[in-house]
């Protein structure tokens, strides 16, 4: 019973609308091994100064080196996971990871434990020096769908690169087993780059995924996820495992070879630094629609998640019209945003009734649409030539007689 009042009184009544929290997308999440630092825990690092805490470079670690080389191509978070320090006994089984018989979980599947730790995902995984492994590729696809992300893996060393395009085929080549994928959240990365060794202060090769993952993680920061990362700088390459014939004009390259494939490699021309190149998943060219473009994969990704996450206020709410307008409307001004922001070319929500009958409605369930058109890569430019005499008209010196 409500309490006696005579007189009156102010009662707040909250108006605020919801708004979406877009999800974070460069995030990295690094798998491997390191001579220092905290075992199969998430470990976030944001500068140099963090990274310090796995350790210096070593010739037989594979986090140090790779976190050098994220922070070269400019990448900001990277999630790392540790497996350990005692490379004679780490094995593959070690950085696919398990669940513990009290719940732990190591590894890969460490990975599944961000959102609840930190509130939020990786978006870009990697596992330098073991992705070549197909179980171990195979644990980073499961994981990437898992999470909404996408992971580059790395061919083996030692391919040409008509042998890494058999390497999509049904035989592997040099009978070395390779990672069978149409996968739209894998790319696969070739060949190794070369970069400067602190160890020896040499040169030694290096995967090419580590490298990839930084360019996509700063695209990501600079511009968004909506871009392309190829025609980027990989920056502190020295060279490349083999040379890659290149031209930006002709099909018969070794370049376009491998991106026909499916394969993701680094170009390098007249007066060009070595730059990434191509923009689809493995999923091409079995899957021939645009789906098989990562930026697209990655922009349906990020909006998906986004409203998800954001959504949490209108779960269990009363099913009323002003309900159901509110929860529209808080996904078409985010859509509504996107464009603003250049990341979608356009987009709508909206609640059809005939796509929530009764019965569903009833049973507490309610089905809210949306569309949009992604941003795509301008992958190829075709220009149409026609050679003409009509403007020797222009010419005023000249007596065209009786053209």
């Amino acid at each position: 019973m409500t309490q006696f009042l005579h007189g009156t009184e102010t009662i707040d009544v909250s108006k605020g609308t919801t708004q979406v929290r877009e999800v974070r997308s460069g995030i990295i999440g690094l798998v491997g091994t390191a001579p220092a630092g905290d075992v199969n825990t998430i470990t976030i690092c944001l500068s140099s100064t963090d990274d310090a805490q796995f350790g210096a470079v070593t010739s037989n670690h594979t986090i140090p080196a790779s976190l050098k080389s994220l922070r070269e191509q400019g990448c900001g978070m990277v999630m790392v996971i540790n497996v350990g320090s005692n490379t004679n006994t780490i094995d593959v089984a070690d950085i696919i990871g398990t669940t513990t018989s009290e719940g732990a979980r190591t590894g890969i599947q460490l990975f599944g434990d961000g959102y609840g730790i930190y509130g939020y995902d990786a978006k870009i995984l990697i596992a330098p020096g073991f992705s070549s492994v197909p179980a171990v590729a195979g644990a980073l696809d499961v994981m990437a769908a898992k999470i909404k992300a996408v992971s580059y893996i790395d061919l083996p060393l030692g391919f040409k690169p008509t042998e890494a395009v058999m390497s999509r085929g049904s035989v592997a080549p040099l009978g070395v087993e390779v990672y069978q994928t149409q996968s739209k959240r894998i790319r696969i990365c070739y060949p190794h780059r070369k970069v400067f060794d602190p160890v020896t202060s040499g040169v030694k090769l290096e995967p090419s995924s580590i490298a990839w993952a930084g360019v996509r993680a700063r695209v990501d920061r600079e511009v968004g996820y909506w871009t392309s990362s190829s025609n980027k700088e990989i920056r502190g390459t020295l060279g490349l495992e083999r040379v890659i014939s290149a031209r930006i004009d002709d099909p018969d390259t070794e370049t376009n070879l491998l991106n026909e494939a499916g394969i993701s490699t680094m170009f390098k021309s007249f007066g060009t630094s070595f730059l990434t190149w191509g923009n689809r998943t493995a999923a091409f060219p079995v899957i021939n629609d645009y789906e098989n473009f990562e930026q697209v994969q990655r922009t349906k990704d990020n909006i998906e998640v986004s409203i998800h996450q954001s959504s949490l206020p209108f779960v269990d709410s009363d099913i009323r019209q002003p309900q159901i307008d509110a929860i529209v409307g808080f996904v078409d001004e985010y859509l509504r945003v996107l464009i603003m922001r250049g990341a979608i070319v356009g987009g709508q929500a909206y609640f059809d009734p005939a796509r929530n009958p009764i019965s569903q409605v009833s049973q507490g369930q309610i089905r809210v649409g949306y569309k949009f058109t992604p941003i795509f890569p301008m992958e190829r430019i075709t220009y149409e030539r026609e050679v003409t005499g009509e403007y020797l008209l222009d010419l005023k010196s000249v007596n065209m007689g009786g053209i």
